[in-house]
């Protein structure tokens, strides 16, 4: 059993939806059955947001580190006094007292780290799959030069969320955006192969469901010879272990008939293909000029 509690604080609600002070377990539960977070909480999907440009991207939410807790505070659920009133209990403000409200549990496995990420990959309630925590620095979001991570193409009718606005600074020298990925390939099989990176001898960075899938004599976490844990490594990626993902496509052709005479619409051409991926939730949309030939190996 772990002696100390680490882990995140994780920014999640959407700023001036909670008009009221919260005192109490029932305030808490009557606010987050309420619409007003980032996350879903009924689905554990993170909401969209528009970006400055217009861009429609998965909200990434800012967090800080947490100072090492002991292990009593885990399962935790109740009211602590102000800080006012018990200084020597941590989790409330100087006036009001801290409400602790479990609001999803489950497990987590590790994956790969770098000194500015976390990899985590959850097994909860609600949230499930690959997550990010990525470190930036307050100078970078003063000047708004954090780290872009995915590029994401997901689209949903409502729950957009504006831009994002100033928000106070935190105490904390480093700061955190807690992104949910669009890929779930864990990063040691994607752009650490790429980089030529491995994780420490003996640790795999990978979820127990892929890690119990790969064969003994590829198993690069054993090896300690750095150049055959590469090439054990590069053999896994033609496995083909992991799980692709399986969706539906259309592709319309939009054209023109009579080039003579002027067109309604604007464009680069009289013939348009447009290529329209439908993955679960997600929507992509591409319109590729000319003919679609290209996309044949895409598809």
């Amino acid at each position: 059993m772990a002696e100390e509690l680490i882990g995140f604080t994780i920014q999640d609600a959407i700023p001036g939806k909670i008009k009221e002070p919260v005192l109490t377990l029932e305030d808490a539960r009557k606010y987050q059955n309420m619409d007003i977070w980032k996350i879903d909480w009924k689905t554990g999907a993170f909401k969209k947001r528009r970006t400055a440009d217009g861009k429609i991207r998965a909200v990434s939410l800012w967090a800080t580190m947490k100072e090492k807790e002991p292990v009593e505070w885990f399962d935790f659920e109740g009211v602590v006094p102000p800080h006012s009133e018990a200084p020597d209990i941590p989790g409330s403000t100087k006036n009001y007292p801290g409400v602790f409200l479990i609001v999803e549990k489950g497990k987590i496995e590790y994956g790969f780290s770098k000194p500015y990420m976390l990899e985590v990959f959850l097994h909860g309630e609600k949230l499930k799959g690959r997550y990010l925590f990525r470190a930036l620095g307050k100078e970078e979001l003063e000047k708004g030069q954090y780290i872009d991570d995915d590029k994401v193409f997901l689209l949903d009718k409502e729950d957009i969320l504006p831009p994002s606005e100033a928000e106070d600074k935190s105490p904390s020298p480093i700061l955190f955006l807690f992104i949910e990925t669009v890929d779930p390939t864990p990063y040691v099989l994607s752009d650490a192969v790429k980089k030529d990176l491995l994780p420490p001898y003996g640790i795999s960075a990978l979820p127990k469901e892929i890690r119990e899938k790969i064969p003994k004599e590829l198993r690069y976490w054993e090896e300690k010879d750095r150049m055959k844990a590469l090439e054990k490594r590069k053999q896994i990626l033609e496995l083909e272990i992991l799980k692709k993902s399986e969706g539906k496509f259309t592709l319309h052709r939009r054209y023109w008939l009579d080039p003579a005479h002027k067109t309604v619409r604007y464009g680069p051409s009289q013939e348009v293909y447009d290529l329209t991926i439908l993955d679960g939730d997600n929507l992509i949309h591409f319109s590729i000029p000319d003919k679609p030939e290209p996309l044949l190996g895409f598809l």
